[in-house]
């Protein structure tokens, strides 16, 4: 992600703020169920469900901001809170087995909003 990021100095406190956008790479999970339905002995039926799902390349942003205490030693204490943001369309195969259907295949879009919040603290050195 590229963006500015903007430093405010006060003495030995720092604030950072930065506002990031580019681009964001997904990669959910495959996923595969087995379950089976039995009323009686005679009517079971076992079912297969895979879910095959590929990355997913969205454009992003990130906004954020931090201080920074200056010990006076070359030492640092950093915190910082950053919120990222995508929208991302996954295309996710549906395979159902069953015994009369062994290869039951449907390919679908799902949409999801990703949304997080990173909170850090960190100690850095100057050199």
């Amino acid at each position: 992600m590229v963006g500015p990021q903007l430093t405010l100095p006060f003495g030995s406190v720092a604030v950072d703020l930065r506002a990031l956008g580019g681009i964001s790479w997904v990669f959910p999970p495959n996923a595969e169920l087995y379950f089976t339905t039995k009323e009686n002995t005679e009517d079971k039926i076992d079912y297969r469900i895979y879910w095959n799902q590929r990355q997913s390349v969205e454009l992003g942003y990130d906004l954020g901001g931090g201080l920074r205490f200056d010990s006076g030693n070359n030492y640092i204490i950093k915190l910082g809170v950053d919120y990222s943001y995508t929208k991302t369309t996954f295309q996710i195969t549906d395979e159902i087995s069953t015994p009369d259907n062994p290869d039951d295949g449907a390919v679908r879009d799902y949409t999801q909003e990703l949304k997080t919040v990173q909170v850090m603290v960190g100690l850095g050195y100057y050199f």
